[in-house]
């Protein structure tokens, strides 16, 4: 395997390390390290086990392969973009949802939650772990999958050999998820590494190599992936948008905000930018109005900076919300100033309503949003660009009409229905199935 870890030329800066105290960086360092080993050394054991637990196996008609996933969901309509196209597969029979708690109801589809009094003793991870070994024991599943690599994938790894499926590795954070050993990530525990650790890097690379098929959301992420020595299987496939729910929205109506944000209020997601980029865009528009959809631990650090910046009647936090297509049909345009993504529901469906967007040159976001076409790319925290783009697209009315209509256009590529059939190719390329013998409502939660 190639451990080479220069980044290519087209590939984004990272976010920060965070800065923490030694003795918080050792606990990272040992419980990262343990975390990893074990599941490598686990490996072996499981793949002996599967021995043991051989059922007979039967031939299964069409449509009967099962998939159990586990991963942390953000919202419902997270669920519905990555769980609903798998569903409706043609190759599918049902998928299981190892998760913290039932989400969005859909057909097809139990969510195997674990007890409350296991997550509140265990923690979500751990829990979440176990019951994904118990859920897998009892389904057979033909397809085991982990969305993020820490702690998810390694997990779902784990159980596919279990009872030997296949294992899928949802990588929709892109590479942060593994470079630098996950120090630059997300989760919890990696992040208080404090810094990069390239030994913890190869040995994430090794596990990703053991899975049978990554799903990246985009191209980027994929020959970064490919750089790093990794071949196993890997395929672009994002979450898909039901364009049907996004049809009315559309339709023009006098727009409300003029620039628009959905997400979680976290450092990641730079929304201190965000309001240094009001700041100068207020100048040129006074009447300007921005709206902050989402909730987070910076609600309160965001609102501070708001008022030093003197954008109390120009900035408006709106909380959670559950109904985002009735914000979009509000606003003229969407703005993203993450430091990193993958390909963000939140732009898709932005550009499905016709929204068009100016975001960070980050992550997979090439692949949606082409320049000056259906919105703009920016160098991220630079907020004189951005505050250049947004302007362009809010005074030239031709140029904001067809970046709106390239945008719906473009985002026709990320349907729910285009997902699915993306997922019939895959099912078909595994044909072995076992026979169903689980009872569909065992463990659901």
């Amino acid at each position: 395997m190639n451990h080479a870890t220069p980044m290519s030329p087209e590939s984004p800066p990272l976010q920060e390390l965070g800065t923490f105290p030694w003795w918080k960086r050792t606990a990272a360092w040992i419980a990262a390290w343990g975390l990893v080993a074990g599941v490598g050394l686990t490996l072996p054991i499981a793949w002996i086990l599967s021995w043991f637990l051989r059922r007979r196996r039967n031939a299964t008609p069409p449509g009967a392969s099962r998939v159990v996933v586990t991963g942390m969901f953000a919202s419902d309509g997270w669920v519905a973009a990555h769980i609903r196209p798998i569903s409706l597969a043609r190759g599918c029979g049902h998928v299981w949802v190892v998760t913290d708690r039932p989400w969005l109801e859909l057909p097809h589809v139990t969510y195997a939650c674990p007890p409350k009094r296991l997550q509140r003793y265990a923690g979500g991870n751990l829990a979440r772990a176990f019951w994904l070994f118990l859920t897998v024991l009892h389904t057979r599943p033909h397809v085991v999958g982990g969305f993020h690599l820490l702690p998810n994938a390694l997990f779902a790894l784990l159980g596919a050999r279990l009872v030997k499926a296949k294992a899928v590795y949802f990588c929709v954070g892109g590479w942060t998820e593994i470079w630098g050993g996950g120090a630059r990530s997300e989760n919890r525990l990696f992040r208080l590494l404090g810094k990069d650790r390239p030994m913890l890097q190869r040995a994430l690379l090794a596990l990703v190599n053991r899975v049978d098929l990554i799903l990246t959301m985009g191209h980027r992420a994929r020959r970064f992936l490919s750089e790093q020595g990794v071949t196993c299987a890997i395929e672009v496939m994002s979450g898909g948008i039901d364009a049907r729910q996004f049809a009315a929205v559309s339709r023009p109506i006098a727009p409300e905000y003029d620039l628009l944000f959905v997400g979680r209020l976290v450092r990641i997601k730079r929304l201190d930018v965000l309001l240094q980029i009001a700041a100068r865009v207020g100048k040129a528009r006074p009447n300007l109005r921005v709206a902050i959809v989402g909730d987070g631990p910076l609600r309160d650090e965001l609102a501070r900076l708001t008022r030093e910046l003197g954008l109390e009647q120009k900035v408006f936090f709106a909380g959670h919300q559950d109904r985002i297509c009735e914000w979009l049909q509000r606003t003229r345009l969407f703005v993203l100033t993450s430091d990193s993504e993958g390909l963000p529901l939140s732009v898709l469906e932005a550009m499905m309503a016709g929204v068009p967007c100016v975001v960070s040159d980050v992550g997979d976001l090439a692949d949606a949003i082409l320049n000056g076409k259906n919105g703009w790319r920016v160098p991220r925290r630079d907020p004189d660009a951005f505050a250049e783009a947004i302007l362009a697209l809010l005074t030239d009315e031709n140029l904001y009409s067809t970046c709106r209509s390239a945008a719906r256009q473009a985002a026709m590529n990320y349907t729910v229905e285009t997902m699915s059939e993306h997922w019939d190719r895959i099912l078909d390329t595994w044909p072995s199935r076992q026979a169903i013998r689980a009872p569909v409502g065992f463990m659901a939660g």
